[in-house]
């Protein structure tokens, strides 16, 4: 774990973990991407390339042109649009010093407030979308995605912050992916009375909306276990993850202070109600579906999150610290369990998906560290044992290398491009390709893979969480992808200054939004 802001990060278990078994292959799936495009080859792989961006395989020691990020401005210059060098693409600052103000309360800003990637943070339309300071507000911007110009919101409303700052919201955002200018977001803490409610804001309203309440999973006792109250005694809680179809809705929630100490995962359908899986006992209850013991593994343990499949059938759900296990002295064998919701039915790997994860429909896809560092796997989560290796064949001479997976763009037959922002700790200036980029997986078993530009993060461990590994997320349209990064260390201090420095590390962080097509 990092700092404080680190309460999403979807890594779980331990980074070195090496497969014991033969992996099933499944299938080769059908890639369908509609964008302007070139016809390329890269070594043994042809695919359909989006215009102006470079596509390897099968490529160990692609050397990299020289590391200078554009001129963004310093300390100010949010709307600056400039051509990414790397690759041509589009990028624009959205984020400056004085994005609240000229008496910013923060001096620094990402997607989300947990640094997670796996966010829906731009809706269904591309006219809207959020940022977070670091106080864990939320910003509403309108966006124009002709001009890729950005906006705050009900300025006139708000002018003490510049325009809407949400800050009652205990989670991250998540927009419909259904219904334009819709975000829902869940509320736990003191301004909801602790109980674990999901709201939205409609952002389509001409004044600044209210919140409007979806579910809350205090009303029933059946959302809950036998003696387990939600009401007035919820201290943390998942961001909600909806369903592509806007009618299932995903979360964890924790009775203790603190995200790692929660127990009980829960899902809301609109018509069915709610469901629950107390990952301490073993037991699954709620609404409607299957009640009593879970199926599959056995093991108790406490959750760091919880995710939803975009079909709405599936929560991964990512362990923490384990309670009893198959192991020796009772230890836990498995990071990562997928719940199909409304059953007793849980499925897990000893071996795959130890990496940081991300949902499309039916498959979750990993960075595996297997066969190499640079290594990305997919599986479906009915089977997560039988995992396909997309990609493996990245260099290993920087480690450790990392990075966060976003799927927001998955389609129904999960064989949409999965985009992913990487970093490697303390590399400021990378040689060799795959390092501090944004890059697109193909996941066709081509091994191709779109490097799409750059993040151009110092990978400062002393960073914020989101900046210092240039977190970002994937519109649902894929054609958009926001991200933190410090710029390389360009856009000023975080005291207000015009230069920042690396040692000490002073350097501010802003959000951007590089076009993907």
């Amino acid at each position: 774990m990092k700092d404080q802001t680190s309460r999403q990060d979807h890594k779980a278990g331990p980074r070195n973990l090496r497969r014991v078994a033969k992996l099933i292959l499944f299938l080769p799936l059908i890639w369908l991407i509609a964008c302007a495009s070139q016809q390329v080859t890269a070594g043994s792989s042809s695919s359909v390339v989006p215009s102006g961006f470079d596509s390897v395989s099968s490529v160990n020691t692609l050397t990299n042109p020289p590391f200078d990020p554009p001129d963004v401005g310093g300390l100010l210059g949010a709307n600056t649009l400039v051509a990414d060098p790397f690759s041509g693409a589009k990028v624009v600052r959205v984020t400056d010093y004085h994005t609240l103000g000229t008496d910013p309360v923060q001096p620094s800003y990402q997607i989300d407030p947990g640094g997670s990637a796996e966010v829906n943070f731009m809706d269904k339309s591309d006219s809207y979308f959020y940022t977070s300071d670091l106080g864990s507000c939320l910003e509403p911007f309108t966006w124009n995605s002709q001009t890729m110009q950005a906006t705050r919101m009900y300025i006139s409303d708000y002018p003490s912050t510049n325009g809407m700052r949400i800050c009652t919201a205990s989670t991250g955002g998540e927009f419909s992916y259904t219904v334009p200018g819709r975000m829902y977001d869940m509320e736990f803490g003191a301004s909801n009375n602790h109980n674990p409610e999901i709201f939205y804001y409609d952002f389509t309203q001409p004044s600044p909306p209210v919140r409007s309440a979806v579910f809350d999973f205090g009303s029933s006792p059946e959302c809950a276990p036998p003696g387990v109250i939600f009401e007035g005694q919820t201290q943390w809680g998942d961001p909600p993850t909806v369903s592509a179809n806007d009618q299932t809705f995903g979360t964890s929630i924790s009775t203790v202070t603190g995200q790692n100490n929660a127990e009980y995962v829960v899902a809301y359908n609109r018509t069915r109600g709610c469901v629950w899986w107390d990952t301490a006992t073993g037991q699954v209850g709620g609404q409607w579906g299957s009640s009593g013991a879970v199926t599959g593994v056995t093991e108790t343990f406490k959750v760091h999150n919880a995710r939803l499949s975009r079909d709405g059938q599936w929560i991964r759900v990512d362990r923490e610290s384990c309670i009893n296990g198959f192991g020796a002295g009772g230890s836990c064998l498995y990071t990562v369990y997928f719940w199909q919701i409304g059953t007793a039915n849980i499925t897990a790997s000893t071996v795959q998906n130890s990496g940081h994860l991300a949902l499309g429909y039916s498959h979750a896809v990993n960075d595996s560290t297997y066969p190499t560092e640079q290594s990305v796997e997919l599986a479906p989560m009915s089977t997560p044992g039988s995992a396909a290796e997309l990609w493996t064949t990245g260099p290993s001479e920087y480690t450790p290398w990392d990075t966060h997976f976003s799927w927001q763009n998955a389609n129904y037959a999960d064989t949409n491009v999965i985009l992913s922002s990487s970093f490697t700790t303390g590399l400021e200036i990378p040689t060799q390709a795959w390092n501090n980029e944004i890059d697109g997986f193909s996941a066709n078993g081509s091994g191709v893979v779109y490097r799409f530009g750059r993040n151009y993060i110092t990978a400062n461990p002393s960073a914020t969480f989101a900046a210092s590994q240039g977190i970002g997320s994937v519109s649902a349209d894929g054609k958009f992808f926001g991200f933190a990064s410090d710029w390389n260390c360009q856009l000023g201090s975080t005291s207000g200054g015009e230069t920042g420095t690396t040692s000490p590390y002073d350097c501010r962080a802003d959000v951007f939004i590089l076009q993907i097509k």
